[in-house]
């Protein structure tokens, strides 16, 4: 069990605060918002959430390969970079609901929460691996993404 104000405790919280902060940021929008183009480049409210469970997902794989000491594949060799990889990830859920979309994205959420909160104590020391890959895929993520969504919602005067 976590004791509060411990290490995973307070990254889960951090990782909380920026997701309160995004959905937020998504909160009291019409359906027909969430398809318009421009968020973030080309891609719209819908594309970018496909894009942050993906990412999560990453997130997910990460864990186990970084606690057994191993190296992460990179994302070059796998895919031919981190734009390609994205690209694939819009592509493969390009026909999914924006309802489904939403589903998921809570889901893998729940999921990811569920993770961390059973990560072997220390294993979220700062600066380690792990930690700099769960920033980068949960809450720096999100706050980058909050504050693209907030210009948008200014701009359209959403």
């Amino acid at each position: 069990m976590a004791v509060k104000g411990s290490t995973r405790v307070l990254f889960i919280d951090r990782v909380q605060r920026e997701w309160t902060a995004l959905q937020h940021s998504l909160g009291s929008l019409p359906e027909q918002a969430f398809f318009q183009q421009g968020v973030v480049g080309d891609w719209s409210l819908r594309d970018l959430m496909v894009h942050i469970t993906s990412w999560e997902e990453e997130a997910l794989k990460s864990i186990p390969i970084i606690l057994q000491g191993q190296r992460l594949p990179r994302y070059r060799q796998l895919y031919g970079g981190i734009d390609a990889f994205n690209a694939k990830e819009q592509q493969a859920k390009l026909h999914v609901s924006l309802e489904q979309v939403r589903a998921d994205m809570q889901q893998c959420h729940h999921t990811l929460l569920l993770r961390l909160g059973e990560l072997p104590d220390g294993s979220l020391i700062s600066g380690g691996r792990l930690v700099r890959r769960l920033r980068q895929d949960t809450f720096a993520h999100y706050h980058e993404h909050t504050l693209h969504v907030v210009e948008w919602r200014r701009r359209t005067g959403l």
